[in-house]
């Protein structure tokens, strides 16, 4: 009987432990652009995200969430390459604004909301904030904790994707490679 009880505690603490937002799972992986932006870019890490407590709601990382921009702005061929120098013309800074999310329920949705700035030569070329939900289902994910991550990777991936859009719609000419500024002199 101890036993069972030990093994019954160890399973409930193991499967109600919330565990944080995985960068692979919020990283945008169905876009291209069409139309490359720049050559590399410097992505500086987000702040307003916080790490996940045990017992408690899962929450977004800044490091994890960094990494699923930088993977995602590669992905999209928006940018070549991320810079890990300051000799760069671009960079982006991002804030986790908020993160709306529920307590209990069958469908969880959460919503995320991030403020995007990014920079040319020192100069704003787009400062937005964008909100965008996600949903994970009870028959995709039956535990809760787990559901409520799945729901702020959702979230997260839809808010990067929508901003991956709208920097393809910025009305800005994009850097010439330096191998093209050779060839012009």
């Amino acid at each position: 009987m101890r036993k069972l009880l030990v093994f019954t505690l160890s399973i409930l603490f193991t499967y109600n432990c919330a565990v944080t937002a995985n960068a692979g799972k919020m990283t945008v992986t169905d876009t291209t652009a069409k139309k490359t932006l720049g050559e590399n870019i410097i992505v500086e890490e987000s702040t307003g995200g916080s790490i996940t407590l045990p017992f408690w709601i899962p929450n977004i990382s800044d490091d994890n969430f960094t990494q699923a921009v930088k993977d995602s702005l590669i992905n999209s061929k928006i940018f070549k390459s991320i810079a890990t120098k300051s000799d760069t013309d671009w960079k982006l800074r991002m804030i986790i604004i908020d993160r709306d999310h529920p307590w209990f329920g069958i469908d969880m949705t959460v919503t995320t909301t991030i403020k995007y700035t990014l920079y040319l030569k020192d100069q704003i070329v787009f400062d937005k904030t964008i909100v965008e939900p996600g949903t994970a289902t009870a028959s995709e994910m039956f535990i809760g904790v787990y559901r409520a991550k799945r729901a702020n990777e959702y979230s997260a991936r839809n808010n990067i994707k929508k901003f991956i859009s709208e920097l393809e719609a910025l009305d800005i000419k994009p850097e010439p490679s330096p191998e093209k500024s050779k060839g012009k002199k």
